[in-house]
């Protein structure tokens, strides 16, 4: 990224990145809530779970447009 002649590239580059690690970290975080649910708290019934959990995953995307 150092190296990126345009400036526009090289902050294109660093947005896909950190967009990148932030849904990395939030899908690990949506998996460890999953396996505690299923293992600790047995009876828990959320209703529209899959739909919650993945605006949970993607909803990084809301926070990308804040911050640009």
């Amino acid at each position: 990224i150092a190296n990126t002649e345009h400036n526009g590239a090289c902050v294109f580059i660093a947005l896909v990145l950190h967009y990148s690690m932030l849904a990395s970290f939030t899908w690990f975080f949506i998996q460890v809530l999953h396996i505690y649910l299923w293992l600790i708290r047995q009876n828990v019934t959320i209703t529209n779970y899959v739909r919650k959990i993945t605006v949970l995953g993607w909803g990084e995307l809301h926070t990308l447009r804040k911050m640009v």
